[in-house]
């Protein structure tokens, strides 16, 4: 039944709906003023258990006999049934106390914006795995996938400065599939286009590639008196793509949350499964040609060396995107990053977020026109679950479907708690690309094996 008009503050958020266009994309619907949401006072929280842990052995049954059969529970005693009754009835003058305090609290509370739930309102429970509900009924399948995976994989953390090859990797995401989202193609076009082509990318493609070749050539020139310095592929290094990533990325081109998006503050499902992130490109095809060779004799003219002028053409690339599936925070933000209120039936994004994520960043300015103290207690709002309002009217149920705030920082407790949140590295197999123009430069002179002259 309707709940009335709440007086308090509606806040305005986003949600994603069905065009009304057939076979139009989803797209993001802003909600304001009588239809907004409003920050729910409950002292109902997040269920960070781990339903697959759960097991009926942790329901209180009463004791059974060693055949299987449950013992009769004796009849209370008079002097127990007593004992109940002073108990409870302290316990009733504590939650009384504890119910005035909180009146008290919420009178002089930050949460001065909030609504506080009625006591015959229960709110659905929200497991933090729920969250791959939401995101399967926003119709971001890979998205549910992984947030799955970060559940069901034992713990592990990875921290932004970790240059380690050995962490989990999930490589199922395919570039084409990336690229569809915001204005990533453009990033890609750019990074074969113009960022390959730059000074210092050719001064990384240098020195990996004369490294590479000059050691090629010293082990064959040892052997094989006909041995020249010769180009090579990357393909066999594919095998282990972080270490591939290591050894011959030179060149990225990153994708900001905002160039990813639709928008600049509504996710998409690439945007849900990890932010912002780069796009790579690492050598891929090289060839060696000779400008010159020529001989060069001792001075006793016994022996001579022959001496190599090489040319290396790099004539493809591997282009990849790469980040990280981690829920880590920056040591110089002021709180945890907001990921948006969620429940069962996906995510809305509320402008309490935004604010936060000011705050968080320590970009706040002057121009939102309202002092510390209101603009401190719409951000401690946003810590709260909201409800949804039609007609002004916020409508109650047995069981509601809160919307919950979700912050990395909620992540992290419940890998506390089950020891189980697997971070791992999320990279596109690496696509083979020919690029329009090869980079060519002259490599330094190389000498051959020494050989003595015919005759001697």
């Amino acid at each position: 039944m309707p709940w009335g008009k709440p007086k308090q503050k509606k806040f305005s958020y986003l949600k994603l709906e069905d065009s009304a266009i057939p076979f139009r994309k989803c797209q993001w619907k802003l909600y304001s003023e009588n239809e907004g949401c409003i920050a729910l006072l409950t002292d109902q929280e997040i269920s960070l258990d781990d339903p697959l842990k759960l097991k009926t052995s942790d329901l209180k049954f009463s004791k059974q006999s060693s055949k299987g059969e449950e013992k009769p529970i004796s009849e209370k005693s008079s002097l127990e049934i007593f004992s109940e009754l002073i108990k409870l009835q302290e316990e009733e003058k504590a939650l009384k106390k504890k119910e005035e305090k909180k009146t008290q609290e919420t009178l002089q509370s930050p949460h001065k914006d909030a609504m506080e739930v009625p006591d015959d309102w229960t709110l659905q429970n929200f497991h933090l795995e729920d969250i791959a509900e939401g995101m399967k009924a926003m119709k971001w399948p890979v998205a549910a996938r992984l947030v799955r995976r970060w559940f069901s994989g034992s713990a592990h953390t990875i921290e932004e400065d970790d240059e380690r090859v050995d962490h989990p990797i999930d490589d199922s995401i395919e570039l084409e599939w990336v690229l569809g989202f915001g204005s990533t193609r453009k990033k890609h076009n750019n990074l074969i286009s113009k960022a390959v082509y730059s000074e210092n990318a050719l001064k990384v493609v240098k020195r990996i590639c004369e490294a590479r070749i000059n050691s090629q050539f010293t082990q064959k020139n040892a052997t094989n008196k006909n041995a020249v310095p010769e180009g090579f592929s990357t393909a066999n290094d594919l095998e282990n793509l972080q270490n591939f990533h290591k050894k011959w990325q030179f060149q990225h081109e990153p994708v900001e949350y905002s160039e990813a998006s639709d928008s600049w503050f509504a996710p998409n499902e690439i945007v849900a499964i990890i932010g912002g992130f780069a796009l790579y490109a690492a050598i891929g095809t090289v060839h060696v040609t000779m400008k010159e060779k020529y001989p060069v004799y001792s001075e006793d003219g016994k022996t001579k060396h022959w001496r190599f002028e090489p040319v290396a053409h790099m004539t493809h690339v591997y282009v990849y995107m790469k980040d990280l599936y981690e829920f880590t925070d920056k040591s110089s933000d002021k709180k945890s990053q907001y990921l948006g209120h969620w429940n069962k039936y996906g995510v809305i994004i509320t402008n309490l977020g935004g604010l936060s994520e000011f705050d968080r960043l320590k970009t706040r300015k002057t121009s939102f026109h309202f002092d510390d103290s209101s603009f401190n207690a719409r951000v401690k709002s946003q810590d709260l679950p909201v409800g949804l309002t039609k007609g002004g009217r916020i409508v109650i149920q047995k069981e509601y479907h809160a919307y919950w705030p979700i912050f990395n920082s909620t992540f992290r407790r419940w890998r506390e708690k089950n020891k189980r949140g697997q971070d791992f590295v999320v990279m596109s197999p690496p696509v083979l690309v020919k690029l329009d123009k090869a980079i060519s430069w002259k490599m330094e002179t190389v000498l051959g094996k020494e050989e003595p002259m015919n005759g001697l």
